[in-house]
């Protein structure tokens, strides 16, 4: 990562109202969650330590999910590094799939797919695990990463988080890396030998 942007990763998640965002970006923040929490009107911010490594600050934006905020969430999303895609494991599958398609649609409209994206699946420690069986297929088939988390629990909410950050950052250092140095100069041509008395 650079020397600008190397201290901070900017996380977004995306979801439908009352999917678990706020839940789930509370717990890996502050190790837990209230039950109380209520729904986000706008965004809400905050920071944490990233825990590989204390001297990365990661900036959270949580933004609801109501129709009404679209446009204002569409700036934070295309401020970010990293876009969570936040769906409930307690609905339909046909449901998920829905939104999921809405939100990776939107990506593609705003020529977003060029950020960190990852899959999460809320509310692991109440779903029935054959409810959602098409969307690690659906994750596979468009080379995002899946993961399925529990902020009730604190099950697997930090590893998955760190895991999409540490992604982000050996992504940038692939970009970086990718401006080859080694590739030789161009030869000189007459003019640039030509000296000032020529």
């Amino acid at each position: 990562m650079s020397s600008s942007s190397s201290s901070v990763v900017k996380i977004c998640a995306m979801g439908a109202t009352g999917v678990g965002k706020s839940h789930l970006l509370n717990t890996y923040a502050f190790g837990s969650s209230s039950l109380a929490i209520p729904p986000t009107m706008g965004v809400d911010f905050f920071t944490c330590k990233y825990r590989p490594h204390s001297t990365v600050r990661v900036q959270i934006y949580d933004t609801s999910g109501a129709e009404r905020y679209y446009a204002l969430c569409g700036a934070y999303y295309r401020s970010a590094h990293v876009l969570l895609l936040c769906y409930d494991l307690c609905v339909s599958e046909h449901l998920s799939m829905k939104q999921l398609n809405g939100q990776y649609n939107y990506l593609v409209d705003n020529n977003l797919l060029d950020k960190t994206v990852c899959v999460v699946g809320c509310k692991a420690d109440l779903a029935m695990p054959v409810m959602q069986l098409s969307v690690p297929h659906w994750c596979n088939e468009r080379g995002l990463p899946h993961h399925l988390t529990s902020a009730k629990d604190n099950v697997n909410v930090g590893p998955a988080i760190d895991s999409i950050i540490a992604l982000h950052m050996a992504k940038e250092l692939r970009q970086r890396s990718s401006i080859n140095l080694s590739e030789p100069a161009p030869p000189p041509t007459a003019a640039d030998w030509r000296g000032c008395c020529s």
